[in-house]
C-alpha cells in the first residue's frame, strides 16, 4: 500500500518537477500560522490577561430576594422552580399545585 503524493506519470517537464518539490516542501508549521487568524475568535473566551485588583474597603452588600407573581416572597428553590417552569412553557403537576395551595393557606 502507498500514501502520499504519488505521480504515476513520471513526465520530465518543468511544471511536474515543481509540484514534486512543492508537495514536498510542505511542513507541518505551516497549518499553525493558520491558527493565528482565527485566535481572535477564542480571545473573548480566555478572559482578561491582567489580574482583578479588589479596591480596598469595597464590602458589597444587597439582598437578593424572591417574589412570585402575587408578591409572596419565595426561596431559591421555589424562585428556580417557577423560572423553569415560565421557561419551558409547563405548568406544575396537578399534585403540586394543590401541595402549594395548602401550604398558602396554612401560611395565611
Amino acid at each position: 500500500m502507498t500514501k502520499g503524493y504519488l505521480d504515476k506519470e513520471s513526465a520530465k517537464s518543468f511544471g511536474a518537477t515543481t509540484s514534486v518539490i512543492q508537495a514536498q516542501s510542505y511542513t507541518i508549521e505551516e497549518k499553525f500560522y493558520d491558527d493565528d487568524r482565527i485566535g481572535g475568535r477564542r480571545d473573548r473566551y480566555s478572559g482578561s490577561m491582567q489580574e482583578f485588583r479588589e479596591k480596598d474597603g469595597y464590602h458589597p452588600d444587597f439582598k437578593l430576594d424572591y417574589v412570585d407573581e402575587k408578591g409572596r416572597m419565595m426561596n431559591q428553590k421555589e424562585a428556580f422552580r417557577y423560572l423553569s417552569h415560565k421557561f419551558h412553557g409547563k405548568g406544575p403537576g396537578k399534585n403540586k399545585i394543590d401541595k402549594r395551595m395548602k401550604k398558602m393557606e396554612q401560611e395565611s
